[in-house]
């Protein structure tokens, strides 16, 4: 905590030991931060840099206002046009401001020395100077860049919006979110897409339809999800449903059902009514006969029956979500966005614990074909892959896309699968015998046990952070995280969570070597093999069998941990998993 203040404290002096002095006695006097949550600006420090400005001739002031609006590194075109300065004096007020080193070049433009003078200068300004000159930014952004303004929307939304321009800003802060939405950067789209929320709130009633109302609040909903806001993202789909039945528009009732199926299931653990919103929603569209959101309807309830580990039953509804190749909804029709992607991550993951692999590599093959082409999400079905090569025993190859996931999803603010993906990279590594970056993935996950981005994933999340743990030798922890996932099985009835939380804690009372470890964990693991095997979970049953044929070893009841072992080698052999299957054939020497 220490060392993340210092490394803020230099970052915002911009090493100036002035401001660094300035800062800490600041901070201990316990100053107020600025706008924007960030470390105080010291009052000796706002006093020296406002003495400084008041020197300026009035066209320099009038140019370092226009310069605080416009934000950092700006060009003289640009400040010239937002200031409205003629160009001779704004060419001397320019001179000025670098000679006195309030200004300094950055490229071609020109930059503030320091943002400490920059955030002086923007809080000498009243209210309504600010809202004008931000005005002046947007049109003159608007009129440099012409038939190119797309590439600055944001930017222009930024402006229009604190200019309270707000059907300007609206425009701007839409188009903005939906392009950062489909380059994958989700956090950048929720921002934008919630400010445009905003703005289409401020307009004057009548002013915007319903129809447009329902559209908007549904694009803003999804990158909510996959930020890991999961309170902002139920919220959204509230509204959405509410706003359909105000319209009596089946089709985007459908809409609503359909992502009120992901959030009954994510957020609240709901499996009934998780499957009826589900069930409705697929009804609803198959009624008014629209294919994309038949796909939405799918694609959540395959999500949904592969939480609870059916996951037979949920690869025939994501088979359903990707028979159709991708499509965007009719230009002007409120539509929902294909699942295709992440509908493809999430087969691939249901293919891989059933054990088909080399159905699974067929379409991961796609998914990555598309991920290549630049689609989005990108993250997940890469992270998907990574836990399919875990599975099957492909360690380096897993790894590989697990860390590209990561990168991702860190990069973008994509927080929906990231902790599924670490606890999969952290038994990768321990299973590798990677043992430090093993470690260093489990530090960073000392709070999962109460604190996911969806609740939905704790308990399969707990049960892999707990076989890493086991791997590393940190048995008592891997003890307290199977116990906790075996918790949240039992407590949310999530049949596939309790088989993975209960092999895990039967391995635990192996490495216990007493006759009565010895009992708990066959009772462990034969109850997690039942399970496995309803659910047809293929991988699972023959590592239970492993389990079971140690506990056979350790009571000398070696014809029978023969018969358990024999089991699980053919049982690897058919699914093409030959690291298991060595493993186990070593194991199987041994008795010899």
């Amino acid at each position: 905590m220490l060392a993340r203040l210092h490394e803020r404290i230099w970052a915002a002096s911009q090493g100036s030991p002035f401001m660094v002095v300035e800062t800490l006695h600041a901070l201990r006097e316990g100053g107020a931060t600025d706008a924007q949550g960030g470390l105080p600006l010291p009052e000796r420090v706002r006093r020296v840099v406002a003495r400084r400005l008041e020197r300026l001739g009035p066209p320099a002031r009038q140019l370092t206002a226009a310069a605080a609006v416009i934000g950092r590194d700006f060009t003289f075109d640009l400040l010239q046009r937002v200031s409205r300065v003629g160009p001779n004096e704004a060419i001397e007020a320019v001179e000025e401001l670098v000679r006195r080193h309030v200004f300094v070049e950055a490229g071609e433009g020109f930059d503030f020395s320091h943002d400490r003078i920059r955030e002086v200068a923007r809080q000498a300004l009243l209210a309504p100077r600010r809202r004008l000159l931000h005005r002046q930014v947007a049109e003159a952004l608007e009129a440099l860049h012409g038939d190119n303004v797309d590439a600055h929307a944001a930017v222009l939304g930024h402006h229009y919006r604190q200019a309270e321009v707000w059907d300007r800003a609206l425009s701007y802060l839409s188009h903005a979110g939906a392009h950062a939405d489909a380059r994958g950067a989700v956090r950048e789209a929720a921002v934008m897409l919630a400010q445009a929320v905003e703005a289409q709130e401020r307009l004057p009633a009548g002013n915007v339809s319903l129809e447009e109302t329902f559209d908007l609040r549904l694009r803003a909903a999804r990158p909510l999800y996959a930020c890991g806001d999961m309170i902002g993202f139920e919220r959204r789909i509230r509204e959405l449903r509410a706003l359909a039945e105000e319209l009596g528009d089946r089709r985007l009732l459908g809409i609503a059902h359909a992502h009120a199926c992901e959030y009954l299931r994510s957020v609240h653990e709901e499996h009934d009514r998780a499957r009826e919103a589900g069930e409705a929603g697929l009804a609803l569209a198959i009624e008014v006969g629209d294919e994309a959101l038949q796909d939405q309807a799918n694609f959540q309830l395959g999500c949904l029956y592969s939480w609870r580990g059916d996951e037979h039953r949920a690869l025939g509804y994501l088979e359903a979500a990707t028979a159709r190749a991708p499509r965007l909804p009719p230009i002007g029709r409120i539509g929902t966005l294909t699942p295709y992607l992440p509908a493809l991550g999430r087969r691939i993951a249901a293919l891989a614990a059933l054990g088909r692999f080399a159905e699974a590599r067929r379409v991961a093959a796609e998914a990555i074909r598309l991920v290549d082409a630049g689609a989005n999400p990108a993250a997940f079905p890469l992270a998907q892959i990574g836990g399919m090569c875990i599975l099957q025993g492909s360690l380096d190859e897993g790894i590989a896309h697990l860390v590209h996931s990561l990168d991702i999803q860190r990069e973008h603010g994509f927080a929906v699968v990231r902790a599924s993906s670490t606890a999969f990279l952290a038994e990768a590594y321990a299973l590798a015998g990677r043992q430090s970056e093993a470690l260093a993935v489990l530090d960073e996950t000392a709070d999962w046990e109460t604190c996911m981005p969806t609740p939905a994933q704790r308990g399969v999340v707990l049960a892999r952070l707990g076989y890493a743990l086991l791997f590393v030798g940190r048995i008592e922890e891997a003890r307290r995280f199977g116990s906790c996932a075996l918790e949240f099985a039992a407590r949310y009835a999530v049949p596939g969570a309790e088989a993975l939380a209960r092999r895990l804690l039967g391995e635990v009372a192996l490495h216990e070597a007493t006759s009565s470890a010895d009992g708990s964990a066959e009772g462990q693991l034969q109850q997690a093999l039942a399970l496995a095997a309803t659910l047809a979970l293929r991988p699972l049953v023959a590592q239970c069998r492993v389990g079971l044929a140690r506990v056979d070893q350790h009571r000398g009841k070696h014809h029978d941990a023969r018969e358990h072992l024999a089991s699980a080698i053919a049982m690897y052999g058919e699914m093409e998993m030959p690291f298991w299957a060595g493993r186990a054939q070593e194991l199987l020497a041994s008795l010899a």
